[in-house]
């Protein structure tokens, strides 16, 4: 009997330590928000303490139900773990590295390697919840509840120019995030919308939300967030519409724009203030990447100089200096191959499982778009909101 009810408290606080977590993380935005605009320097972010306390939870629960975990579960971790210290200590016999290697490790490393390993322990947190169709409803309607709010202070943002709630203030740069401090998070949050938004459309027909989120990830002005939607319209014409001249018109657009498509993006550019600047004094390819390309030559020139062979095999990079912020370059310098092997299988036998066709195509849309703009495996709430979302469709469609 008391186990029960140990059992029964443990998964409800699992649940309330989670959406606590949701709450905590649109205020400390709001928070952080107004100490950048105000130039207040803090080195404390809430939302990382947050995770940290419910990343504790979490292993504390994990650590009570050890002997119902299943061991293949903690297999892709552990191996991470294992691949990750034989590429750190594979580099630290450069040069270069060597003096810095324990700084490195210790300073940011190992900071990075927790929040790639988070989404894997949480997974097997998550396993002990009982009623997992309630809890996934549940956290999916704060999202749309914190999304409608926050829409509020983006309308206000965007008829009063308030740069309170600009995605980039004080530049000549256009978006609107309304309460959110971190501009890739609130777009992952709007993808994820749009994708249950879109499924409903497709049986409803019914478009008014889904309507309402495109129209604030348009305003939100992260080029990430215009390319996943190109992705879900194409995605749209040419596996859901049925018809012939939407996918000729189309169709003939693209062949446009693979032709002509230099030629038309230059032409655009430079009919906006801030990235025709950007186009005059570092080219077209910072345009398109906003300068992460210049890190990524930057991690080239490290990669062909300091690494062997255990290198390319497991990684091994100073991710504080070279984070490039394109999702699947970061996981190969930080894991190397042995890594980007493992995190695919890990999206093909967990993320994708069980999901039809046109799911695991909206994931794609998602995972292509992260691509180009990285935060997604390294964002805590950003990677267990993408596994809700995949188990709230999954629970769905049972």
């Amino acid at each position: 009997m008391i186990g029960k009810a140990v059992k029964f408290f443990s998964e409800i606080k699992l649940a309330t330590v989670f959406y606590f977590l949701l709450v905590a993380e649109l205020f400390s935005n709001f928070i952080m928000n107004i100490l950048y605009i105000n130039n207040a320097q803090t080195s404390i972010r809430i939302s990382s303490i947050i995770n940290i306390l419910l990343q504790i939870f979490i292993i504390a629960v994990i650590l009570k139900n050890i002997k119902h975990v299943k061991k293949v579960n903690l297999l892709f971790p552990a191996l991470l773990v294992v691949g990750f210290f034989i590429g750190q200590l594979a580099l630290s016999t450069s040069d270069i590295y060597a003096t810095s290697f324990k700084e490195n490790l210790y300073s940011s490393n190992l900071y990075t390697l927790n929040g790639y390993l988070y989404i894997f322990i949480y997974i097997i947190a998550y396993r002990f919840i009982k009623d997992k169709k309630h809890f996934v409803d549940r956290v999916y309607k704060m999202i749309e509840y914190v999304l409608v709010f926050n829409a509020i202070f983006v309308v206000i943002g965007l008829i009063f120019d308030l740069n309170y709630f600009k995605s980039y203030p004080y530049t000549g740069r256009f978006g609107y995030d309304g309460l959110f401090f971190t501009r890739a998070y609130l777009s992952y949050l709007y993808m994820f919308i749009i994708v249950l938004q879109y499924k409903k459309f497709i049986v409803t027909k019914q478009y008014g939300k889904l309507a309402f989120f495109v129209i604030l990830a348009l305003i939100l002005g992260k080029k990430s967030m215009y390319l996943f939607l190109i992705f879900m319209v194409l995605l749209h014409i040419f596996y859901i519409s049925k018809s012939k001249i939407l996918k000729t018109v189309f169709g003939l657009g693209i062949a446009s724009i693979v032709i002509f498509g230099k030629s038309i993006l230059v032409l655009v550019v430079k009919r906006m203030p801030f990235w025709n600047r950007v186009y005059e004094e570092s080219g077209l390819l910072s345009v398109i990447f906003s300068y992460r390309n210049n890190t990524v030559e930057r991690l080239s020139t490290f990669i062909t100089e300091e690494w062997n062979i255990l290198n390319y095999i497991f990684g091994g990079v100073d991710f504080s200096n070279y984070h490039t912020e394109m999702e699947l370059v970061d996981v190969f310098s930080f894991f190397g191959i042995f890594g980007l092997g493992l995190y695919i299988l890990f999206f093909k036998k967990i993320i994708l499982k069980n999901l039809g066709l046109l799911d695991k195509l909206l994931m794609l849309m998602i995972f292509l778009t992260s691509s180009i703009s990285s935060n997604l495996l390294l964002s805590v709430n950003v990677m267990i909101f993408l596994f809700l979302l995949t188990e709230h469709i999954k629970l769905k469609n049972t």
